[in-house]
C-alpha cells in the first residue's frame, strides 16, 4: 500500500446479505492487488458466520476491528475509536453522530479529555440492534 493512501470503510449493511459478500470479494481483490494482508483479514471476518452459540457481539467486534485495520482507522488499546471513525463504521456523517450524542440517541460514548471516544463493543451492539 502506498504511503498516505486512505481506504474508505467498507459498507456492511447486513452481514448475512449481499453487501457483506460483495464487500468481502472487493477486499480480496484489493488484497491481491496490493499484497496487504489487512484486506484478507477483513474479508475473512466478513465471510465467517458466527458459530452456533457464539457471542454475536464478540463476532461483530472482530469484524469492526478488521474493517478498522483495512480502512486505516486507529483503534486504541482500550478498544475505542474516534468520533470520525465511529461515523465511518456506522456509515453516517460525523454531524449525524454528534447530533445523536446531543439528543441522547445512538451508541453510548465516553469523553476522553476534549475528545469523544466510542467503544467498538458499543458500536457492535448498536449495529446489531439497528438491523
Amino acid at each position: 500500500m502506498t504511503e498516505g493512501a486512505f481506504i474508505a470503510a467498507p459498507r456492511v449493511a447486513n452481514r448475512t446479505g449481499v453487501d457483506a459478500a460483495h464487500e468481502a470479494k472487493r477486499l480480496r481483490h484489493l488484497a491481491a492487488e496490493t499484497g496487504d494482508l489487512r484486506f484478507f483479514r477483513a474479508a475473512e471476518a466478513l465471510d465467517a458466520p458466527p458459530s452456533e452459540g457464539a457471542d454475536l457481539v464478540g463476532h461483530e467486534v472482530l469484524a469492526l476491528k478488521a474493517i478498522c485495520a483495512a480502512a486505516g482507522l486507529a483503534v486504541s488499546v482500550h478498544g475505542t475509536v474516534s468520533e470520525a471513525a465511529a461515523a465511518k463504521l456506522l456509515e453516517r456523517s460525523k454531524r449525524t453522530i454528534e447530533a445523536w450524542r446531543y439528543e441522547g440517541k445512538g451508541p453510548p460514548c465516553t469523553p476522553s479529555g476534549s475528545r469523544i471516544r466510542y467503544a467498538l463493543r458499543d458500536l457492535a451492539i448498536w449495529r446489531i440492534r439497528s438491523r
